[in-house]
C-alpha cells in the first residue's frame, strides 16, 4: 500500500523550545504576544515540525536512514516513509500497517 499525505497545519502545532514574541503590526503601542506553539513564517517552525514528526516516527519503530535524513524505514515489516517539508510518502506491505 502506498499513500501520499500533505500534513495541513504542520507548522502550526510544533512546541517551541525558546521564548518567542510577535508584534501585531496593526496594534497601537508596543503590544506583543508570546507564542506557545510554532507559527507559519517563523524561523523555528520547520525545525520544530521536523523534530515533532521525527519523535513520532521513531516511537512507531522507524529508523532514520544515515544517508538521507528524510527517509525512514522499519525493518520488522519493511515499511518506508519519505518526508519532504510537510509532505509524506508512505509505503507499507499491507493496509494493517497504516492503522498503527
Amino acid at each position: 500500500m502506498i499513500g501520499q499525505f500533505d500534513i495541513e497545519g504542520a507548522f502550526l502545532n510544533g512546541p517551541l523550545e525558546e521564548v518567542l514574541y510577535v508584534k501585531d503590526q496593526y496594534a497601537t503601542g508596543n503590544r506583543a504576544w508570546q507564542l506557545k506553539k510554532s507559527l507559519y513564517g517563523t524561523k523555528q517552525a520547520a525545525r520544530n515540525w521536523n523534530k515533532f514528526i521525527d519523535n513520532i516516527l521513531r516511537g512507531l519503530g522507524f529508523a532514520k536512514c544515515p544517508d538521507d535524513p528524510g527517509f525512514y524505514f522499519r525493518k520488522i515489516d519493511g515499511s518506508l516513509v519519505v518526508l519532504h517539508v510537510d509532505d509524506m510518502l508512505c509505503a507499507f506491505p499491507d493496509t494493517t500497517a497504516m492503522a498503527e
